[in-house]
């Protein structure tokens, strides 16, 4: 059995270590990591540990809160509520579309501790008498070793949204974090060519990748800073694009198109695209090795909107921070962000509500 196998058979059948959907994404994430990279378990038992901490102490169960899932059929993927809860007929028409992170190849899980910490931030933001929206986190396509993914997933998340327009209800905001943030703009830009889906009116990315070339500075400066591992930025990468672990001269060809395209790397996208998108909030940490690229895009954006909407874009880099750096702890950059988070999306629900909410933390 191989070191992966072994690490999720333990988890697995160790429900004091993990519990329920937590215990089942932290498993197959962690045996995702090893088997792509072919490393070893004590190399990276740091990397592992910190996702261990944050589904196992950071994630806690909200009895006021509902998880529950819905298979799309005719999409092929299916979906993850979280909702507040209460009879049907008194939950908002108001959602959240949230992207999941994990390198385009797993799922982090990052859904559930948005929404088990937004949708109590709006309800504090909105009023006690007043409604937050519901999450719902789209599990979208994921790229193998056999067959890649792009760009497959940005086409599910817009049908997605387009049945659930259907059904009446609201998309406030699209966010993702890592993969899913690059996933959130992507979806972003290819609405565009569909007027049949109305834009939402406003998205979140944190630490998302909008340069699949991967090679800017903080690559290197941040390699000993980031939890992040190159080699598994790499492969997952190729597994994207090419739906292999490892790129062959016969692929270059094929790949320099797909990292070329605006749906896989944001910052090739045009002018037009880029004036067209929503307000976006941007959000990465200093020491992240992606951090180079985060910024450049925020700057890419600034400069096409210099003349006009300064506040189409706001961007926010936490100093010492890692990689989608709101998800990792309890400290004032975290909480900080998830305030920042829910006052961005705020103003954009269907209801009225005051500026100046204090939070209760």
């Amino acid at each position: 059995m191989c070191v992966g196998c072994r690490v999720e058979h333990h988890i697995y059948n160790n429900p004091e270590t993990m519990t329920g959907t937590i215990q089942k994404i932290t498993a197959s994430f962690i045996r995702n990591i090893l088997e792509i990279c072919s490393i070893s378990f004590v190399d990276h038992f740091t990397y592992i540990t910190r996702f261990l901490i944050y589904y196992s102490m950071k994630y806690s169960y909200n009895s006021n809160l509902l998880i529950n899932d819905e298979l799309f059929d005719d999409i092929g993927c299916s979906v993850t509520w979280i909702t507040e809860n209460v009879s049907k007929n008194k939950l908002s028409k108001d959602v959240i579309i949230y992207l999941h992170g994990g390198g385009f190849t797993s799922r982090d899980g990052a859904e559930l501790i948005f929404g088990t910490k937004m949708i109590p931030l709006l309800s504090q933001l909105l009023g006690k008498d007043k409604a937050p929206p519901m999450v719902c986190g789209v599990m979208y396509t994921l790229a193998t070793s056999t067959k890649k993914s792009f760009p497959k997933p940005t086409n599910e998340i817009i049908s997605i949204q387009y049945q659930l327009k259907q059904r009446g209800y609201n998309i406030i905001s699209i966010c993702g974090d890592s993969a899913g943030g690059s996933l959130a703009l992507s979806s972003l830009i290819e609405m565009q060519e569909q007027s049949s889906i109305p834009i939402p009116p406003c998205a979140i990315a944190i630490s998302p990748v909008v340069d699949c070339r991967m090679n800017c500075k903080s690559i290197i400066n941040n390699c000993n800073k980031d939890f992040l591992n190159h080699t598994w930025m790499l492969k997952c990468r190729y597994a994207y694009l090419l739906g292999k672990y490892d790129l062959s001269e016969e692929d270059r060809e094929q790949y320099d198109k797909a990292i070329a395209n605006p749906l896989a790397s944001m910052v090739f996208a045009s002018k037009t695209q880029l004036l067209k998108l929503p307000p976006l909030l941007l959000m990465g940490g200093g020491d992240e090795m992606i951090i180079d690229d985060v910024r450049a895009f925020a700057n890419q954006i600034k400069d096409v909107h210099q003349h006009n909407h300064h506040d189409k874009i706001r961007y926010i880099e936490a100093p010492g921070e890692l990689h989608i750096y709101p998800y990792f702890d309890n400290s004032y950059q975290s909480t900080d962000a998830f305030i920042q988070m829910a006052r961005f999306i705020q103003p954009h629900c269907c209801l009225d509500c005051t500026e100046d909410v204090h939070i209760n933390l």
